[in-house]
């Protein structure tokens, strides 16, 4: 059915069970359907209704004579009949139909008008109306309409407020499960299309991660089966999450719902689990629990604990809020691949140039400084050495940002010429190789480091905690010797002056490489007896002379200048 037939096939439908409008109590006025509809807005928005108390005190009231105010809502014929001849003049249908401006009022049971939508001002209204009747207008349609034009009703523009990027998301993608996929479905996406005239970009974003070659689809349709998990995504980053390492975030979306999944018992299939949307009305915004008994709650409690005790709970809000933060540390590694390869492909470009070491070592980072070759029977090596540049990047991506034009006017980012080294070298003793890998070899400008004192906290800092996002700058100076792969690969230790810090970015490193890589227990416990070696030794110290000493004399001038003027 094409859509112009199906909006002349509701247009009569509703034209057929329109029962009339009339002046309804609040009280009999019931919002079950909106709830059980869509479970993202299971419970007021109290933000929007307090927003509305504010207009409705201030004398922005309602309009009971524009459509758009009245509140759509089912009645049950006989039962309308009946409370039509208990009025005080009688009254028939057809005195409901009037568009005369005068709303008859009916009173009617609480709970026996099924609203469509509205709840918010009615809420509103309920909190400032004072010295007349609590009364909103309704117009009426028969319980025997369908579940097609009830949701037709319900999706009519309003003003009421504005839908949340979670809601967007729910709305259009359970559209496409139960009417087939973008451009394949038998009739337009009415949220797609709003979404398209809210933001056209946000739209084709949400498009591609659901369909296509970058698409998460076939994870994100299992969300349908606990729609409380959608709270949180935001469509301003969906384009930037799409722009990296596809398996990257196939890893972490994959986490967020088989951690609840386990949680809460693998219990879909008999609707238990919070938001199944089978028509179960079990689902209450953000409330996972309130559909089980005390014994199931207590033992979802207990393994919530229990799968916390070294990890973050997992959450698409943690997912999307991070997602800056990660598009920082991949393009600190991009400094090692073609300025015009994509941030997706940043593996594939390190893999296909990728040397393993023909002696049965592995190296294994230890410090800043220092690595270990360690004897290792089966391993995979490019595994290993990618985990390592990533959490090379974790330490210093705020050293080595990417040089991109930027239109803004803003302060340019300065790539730290040693750290850039530093990664360089890393990066061709892992075995990765590249023409730019050889080139900031070749033109280094590096001196070793000054071997610094251990890191005394502040009392006087106040490190707040955080569940996502980059660290604190002061956390990352102080704690990042903690993120090395032998550090992340034992158990958690959560008395350590780190822990705060270090408890984030491990769930971040396991949220993004959940696998054990071959071989990983072997590399770690044959590390403990062998001997470190420097990391940049006599064959890879560049050769410093003349113009580059000056430079570094130059940097040391530059830097004990800003240091007296932060003074």
């Amino acid at each position: 059915m094409d859509s112009r037939t199906r909006r002349d096939r509701l247009s009569k439908e509703k034209q057929q069970y329109f029962l009339g409008i009339a002046s309804i109590r609040f009280g009999a006025l019931d919002f079950d359907w909106c709830r059980q509809r869509n479970p993202l807005s299971g419970s007021p928005d109290q933000k929007n209704v307090a927003s509305l108390e504010t207009m409705f005190r201030r004398g922005c009231d309602w309009s009971p004579e524009q459509v758009s105010h009245q509140i759509p809502a089912l009645i049950d014929p006989a039962l309308l009949e009946d409370s039509l001849q208990r009025a005080e003049k009688s009254l028939s249908l057809e005195d409901l139909k009037k568009e005369d401006g005068v709303f008859a009022e009916l009173d009617l049971a609480d709970g026996k008008v099924i609203c469509l939508k509205g709840e918010h001002r009615v809420l509103a209204s309920d909190a400032t109306v004072v010295n007349r009747k609590k009364r909103w207008i309704v117009r009426l349609y028969s319980t025997d309409l369908s579940e097609d034009a009830r949701n037709d009703l319900a999706d009519e523009r309003v003003s009421e407020r504005k839908m949340t990027d979670a809601e967007y998301f729910y709305n259009i993608t359970l559209f496409w499960l139960k009417n087939g996929d973008p451009d394949q479905g038998p009739r337009p996406n009415p949220w797609f299309a709003q979404l398209m005239r809210h933001s056209e970009g946000k739209a084709k974003d949400l498009k591609r991660l659901w369909s296509g070659p970058s698409s998460q689809g076939d994870l994100l349709r299992r969300f349908h089966e606990i729609p409380a998990l959608f709270w949180g995504i935001s469509l301003g980053n969906v384009g930037k999450t799409i722009a990296m390492p596809r398996q990257q975030t196939r890893n972490q979306i994959k986490r967020v719902f088989d951690f609840w999944d386990y949680i809460c018992c693998h219990d879909v299939v008999s609707g238990r689990a919070s938001g199944a949307y089978a028509g179960l009305n079990l689902a209450n915004s953000g409330e996972i629990l309130r559909n089980f008994d005390t014994t199931e709650r207590a033992a979802i409690l207990s393994r919530l604990e229990s799968a916390t005790t070294d990890r973050v709970v997992p959450t698409l809000g943690i997912f999307f809020r991070n997602t800056l933060y990660l598009q920082s540390v991949i393009d600190c590694l991009r400094h090692l691949v073609p300025r015009h390869r994509q941030a997706r492909d940043l593996w594939d470009d390190l893999n296909n140039g990728f040397e393993e070491r023909g002696d049965g070592r592995c190296l294994l980072q230890v410090s800043d400084t220092r690595f270990k070759l360690v004897h290792v029977s089966e391993i995979d090596q490019f595994e290993i050495a990618r985990r390592q540049l990533w959490l090379f990047a974790l330490r210093e991506f705020p050293s080595l940002p990417r040089d991109v034009t930027s239109k803004r006017a803003e302060p340019k980012s300065c790539v730290d010429e040693a750290k850039l080294f530093e990664l360089a070298v890393l990066a061709h003793r892992l075995g990765c190789r590249s023409d730019q890998i050889d080139h900031i070899r070749a033109n280094a400008c590096w001196r070793q480091s000054p071997i610094q004192s251990v890191y005394k906290q502040d009392s006087n800092i106040d490190s707040k905690p955080y569940k996502h996002g980059k660290p604190h700058p002061e956390d990352l100076k102080r704690y990042k010797s903690s993120l090395f792969l032998s550090n992340l690969h034992k158990p958690f230790d959560p008395e350590s002056l780190e822990s705060s810090f270090f408890f984030i970015q491990r769930s971040l490193y396991f949220d993004i490489y959940p696998d054990k890589p071959q071989g990983i227990d072997e590399l770690l416990h044959r590390a403990a007896e062998v001997g470190e070696c420097e990391l940049i030794d006599d064959e890879y110290r560049p050769r410093i002379q003349g113009a580059s000493e000056q430079l570094i004399r130059q940097e040391d001038q530059l830097r004990a200048s800003i240091s007296e003027l932060q003074e």
